[in-house]
């Protein structure tokens, strides 16, 4: 995200001087928006308290920092909303199918809304901790129920682009959200009422901090740490564990004897000493490796993610790749790569998806299309479908190609 709103500051048209204050930082490896909006806060408040002391001020970078600031804000916000429906559906999609027989729950730092598309695609039911939004344009915070059922729990523990507080000191969740950043508040009219409730965000950024002593957040926080002490496996995935709730709830996990992970690209990355760490993408953890030990349940099967066979053929846009795969405005050759690439990347797809493409018109992919069976979610499904095309004897090397992916699955364990 950093080098993305790097190029959106240049289009900002700010002077040299001015970027060029903020350059050095943006181009950091490991370096976040978090990190950035810290750093930014840190100049404007270094201003602010030596106009206080009555010592020289420099309010060129007291506006600069302040309007950086603001912009950061914004766009972490932007880049949230932005997510795709596809992206959330196939990062989340695997896991969910294996929901069945886990209670999971699943605490984030994000503030994007992948987890709630992702159930809204696969009609899986949701706990955040909000009254159900029904036709109505706004939902109350209530809190998280103690019975999960055969949903999913979410805690949003530093809150969601579509959380604000109102001026009536309660909670919202937004159908429609908008980003808001500064000084900016919304004013939401209830006609019936004749009312208006300001409201401003709920996200807890590095520039909000104090907002952790508000609601909802003590008992997201509590409840995190209650589900985290009875959970029978833990696992970070994706997280730099700056966050102080984070780390000790993960240093507690351990410490218990919780077979506790952390899945990172940050082979440096410090994590607590009883704590396993994964090298590897989060996004290929969640799209492959996540739901093929919750269908197998044998931690064993994670710690052997560790080894170097797990480091290579990481796919950076899995996202992408499997949309491309199922594009049929894509040339057959385009297709077949996406595929080849999914297979590598050990992607779980669902029968619809596999079906899409057993049922593409050029035989190549067809054939490719089978390499996914193995792995999916749906894998007996799926074979018979693929077994209904090669029984109709339209293609000899596709009934082929059907027979030695057969052998083979017959060898699998079910």
């Amino acid at each position: 995200m950093v080098k993305d709103f790097h190029a959106h500051l240049r289009s900002l048209r700010l002077s040299e001087d001015v970027f060029d204050r903020f350059e050095k930082m943006l181009n950091e490896t490991h370096y976040d928006m978090e990190q950035l909006i810290e750093h930014v806060e840190s100049l404007e408040k270094g201003q602010k308290s030596q106009s206080q002391l009555g010592l020289d001020t420099n309010d060129s970078l007291l506006r600069t920092s302040r309007a950086m600031r603001w912009e950061a804000e914004w766009y972490v916000q932007y880049v949230c909303e932005r997510l795709r429906s596809i992206d959330a559906k196939t990062m989340w999609g695997a896991t969910f199918r294996q929901r069945k027989n886990h209670e999971l729950c699943i605490a984030t730092t994000n503030y994007d809304k992948s987890v709630e598309m992702a159930c809204i695609a696969w009609e899986v039911p949701i706990e955040d901790g909000f009254e159900e939004l029904g036709n109505d344009e706004v939902a109350r915070w209530e809190g998280l129920k103690q019975e999960q059922g055969q949903g999913i729990r979410l805690l949003k523990i530093h809150g969601s682009t579509d959380w604000y507080y109102g001026d009536d000191r309660q909670v919202y969740k937004l159908r429609h959200p908008m980003p808001i950043y500064g000084n900016l508040e919304l004013a939401l009219a209830d006609e019936a009422q004749a009312t208006t409730c300001k409201m401003t965000s709920c996200l807890i950024l590095p520039t909000r901090e104090k907002r952790t002593t508000l609601p909802p957040y003590p008992d997201l926080i509590t409840d995190f740490r209650n589900f985290a002490r009875t959970a029978e496996i833990a696992i970070f995935v994706g997280t730099s564990l700056r966050d102080p709730d984070l780390y000790d709830v993960c240093e507690q996990c351990a410490a218990r004897g919780t077979p506790t992970y952390v899945v990172t690209d940050d082979a440096d990355l410090a994590i607590p000493s009883r704590a396993k760490k994964m090298i590897g993408k989060a996004s290929r953890f969640l799209t492959s490796t996540l739901p093929t030990f919750l269908a197998c349940s044998d931690s064993n099967y994670l710690d052997n993610c560790s080894d170097e066979s797990y480091r290579r053929n990481v796919l950076d846009s899995v996202f992408d790749t499997h949309v491309k795969a199922l594009d049929c405005r894509n040339k057959p050759d385009e297709i077949c790569l996406a595929i080849d690439k999914l297979v590598d990347c050990g992607t779980m797809l669902d029968l619809f998806d596999i079906c899409t493409l057993l049922s593409n018109e050029d035989v190549g992919v067809r054939k490719h299309s089978l390499a996914l069976i193995p792995r999916s979610i749906d894998r007996e499904e799926a074979m018979k479908r693929a077994e209904t095309i090669a029984s109709s004897g339209e293609d000899q090397s596709f009934g082929e190609e059907f027979s030695m992916l057969k052998e083979m699955v017959a060898s699998l364990p079910a």
